[in-house]
Order: C-alpha cells, then structure tokens, then sequence
C-alpha cells in the first residue's frame, strides 16, 4: 500500500523555492517553464507544462520559474523501498565511501542490504543511523 501526497505550489517571477530531502518526489509543471537546479548536477533542467521529473538525489534543489509565474505540484509517494530511494542510498553511499576514501568493502555492503530489506522512503532518519553505524564501525576498524 502506498500514501501519496500532492502540494501545488506556485511562484513569482524571481521567487526561489528551496528543497531538501527531496529524494523520489516527482515536479509537474502544471503552468508556465519551471527551473530546477540539483545542487551538484552539471546541467539545470527545464520543465514544461504536463511534464515531470523525479528528483534524483537527496542534494539540495532550487525550483524557480524560467520567466513569469509557474505553477507546479510536489507528488510525494511513500510505499516499500522504490528503485528512486534505492537511487538515493547508492548515491549517499557512494559519497560516504569518497569521504572516507572506502572501496565497496562489506561494511558498504552490510548498510546496503539492511536498507534495501526496510521499508518506505520516509526512512530517512533510519538512514542516518546505518550511516553513522557504518561510519562508527569503519573508523574503529582502523
């Protein structure tokens, strides 16, 4: 079973619209060209009306319109672990594992599995505790 949560949002010309943890929502321009920047994405992308993107990673986005006024809905879906919040963890890890400069080694492993066997992408705080389990595990290891 899943829950679905729909907000319609719309800004002004020059207004900027801040998202954090935003991993697996889905952006529908619903009227005018909406401006999205995922903080760390080469590339800013563009959406028009009827169209839709579904938020990669868990960096920082900026939504904004192109020009004018935009209308657009934020579609939160919450249900089992979906391959956009599998996405989210392999993204996640691979930054932990270049901060702590590890190979994919069992402890990437181990926090891997135990995520995938979880269940819904509100998760999030469950997430920050293998973080920081394998974190904890990988720097007495040393």
């Amino acid at each position: 079973m899943s829950d679905t949560s729909e907000e319609r949002i719309q800004l002004q010309e020059r207004e900027v619209l801040q998202l954090r943890r935003s991993c697996g929502a889905q952006l529908i321009a619903m009227d005018g060209v909406v401006w999205i920047t995922v903080v760390g994405n080469i590339r800013d992308i563009m959406i028009q009306p009827g169209e839709a993107l579904i938020v990669p990673s868990d960096r920082l986005v900026y939504v904004s319109p192109l020009f004018g006024a935009v209308t657009f809905a934020i579609r939160r879906v919450r249900s089992p672990v979906t391959s956009a919040v599998k996405e989210c963890w392999r993204n996640s890890m691979a930054r932990i594992r270049a901060l702590f400069g590890w190979g994919v080694g069992a402890a990437a492993k181990m926090a891997s599995a135990r995520v995938v066997s979880a269940t819904g992408a509100s998760n999030h705080g469950d997430d920050q505790k293998v973080i920081a389990e394998v974190a904890a595990n990988h720097m007495s290891a040393k």
